[in-house]
């Protein structure tokens, strides 16, 4: 909800910065859009560190939002989505192998909030400090197999997290009218719910632990895209990245039947670690 609340915030502002523009020294909202294409793992492990399971597979999504500059900050608000199949690979409740797939479906919402550390100069490294706030629906369907049922899950995780740019001036070493940029993020969120629907018992509501991650970015963009000037027209960004995120297992919880007890189910702890390649525009105005 924070993060929710944070991103309608920004918008509001985005949306009455043209015409305070002069009066707030803002630079004119600049909408963009991206495309997302990648790799992605999730494991499963007990409390020994033994694993339950392991899916991976290939996700594909876009991510559409604003930017606003105000006086040496700099603000950005995007939604994104993203979707696809990972492999199944993991234990029945009996023990038994099953090789199977889940479809994957994400939806996200970030507000981040950037400031200089070392303004534009010459040739020179720029470095800016940020601040980020997420939240995330992901929708887990895993499908049955022989005589073992698949089931639904969707789970939601808020994080935060700081973050260091370093963006580097005229370069030899990138293609002309091009700049190199990279991007860390350390972070990490409160527990998360896990709305489950298992073929034996009730719709159940689970909690996960507390969860970490780290991301890394390098990436490449146009001029337009780097200069502090900001240019009006078009500005292009690639964007190569990785994130590593662990959440933490959650507790116990009942499940039930038609007001039977039925038995009790956790969230065990995992691992989600994507990586890919993200193509950006965006547009300036005058």
């Amino acid at each position: 909800m924070v993060a929710r609340s944070a991103l309608l915030s920004l918008l509001l502002v985005c949306g009455s910065g043209g015409a305070n523009a002069a009066a707030a020294s803002c630079a004119a909202p600049e909408p963009g859009t991206a495309l997302w294409l990648g790799h992605s793992r999730w494991d499963e492990s007990d409390a020994q560190g033994r694993r339950l399971l392991r899916e991976s597979g290939t996700l594909a999504g876009a991510r559409f939002g604003l930017a606003l500059r105000c006086a040496g900050w700099h603000g950005e608000a995007d939604a994104g989505w993203r979707a696809g199949q990972r492999d199944y690979r993991g234990l029945s409740s009996s023990g038994a192998a099953i090789r199977t797939h889940s479809d994957i479906e994400e939806r996200s919402l970030r507000v981040s909030l950037w400031r200089p550390l070392l303004p534009p100069s010459g040739g020179r490294t720029e470095l800016a400090l940020g601040l980020r706030g997420e939240w995330r629906s992901l929708d887990r369907d895993l499908t049955s197999v022989g005589p073992v049922q698949g089931y639904p899950e969707q789970h939601r995780q808020a994080a935060l997290a700081l973050g260091l740019a370093a963006q580097q001036g005229n370069s030899s070493s990138a293609p002309a009218g091009w700049h190199w940029g990279a991007e860390l993020w350390l972070g990490g969120g409160p527990r998360g719910t896990v709305d489950v629907r298992l073929p034996t018992a009730d719709a159940a509501r689970l909690r996960t632990g507390r969860s970490v991650f780290g991301e890394a970015a390098l990436s490449l963009r146009s001029a337009s895209f780097a200069a502090g000037n900001r240019p009006a027209g078009w500005a292009h960004e690639l964007r190569l990245s990785v994130r590593d995120e662990r959440i933490a297992a959650g507790p116990s919880a009942p499940l039930w039947r038609h007001g039977v007890l039925v038995g009790s189910a956790s969230q065990p702890r995992h691992r989600l670690v994507d990586a890919g390649l993200q193509a950006t525009v965006v547009w300036r105005y005058r």
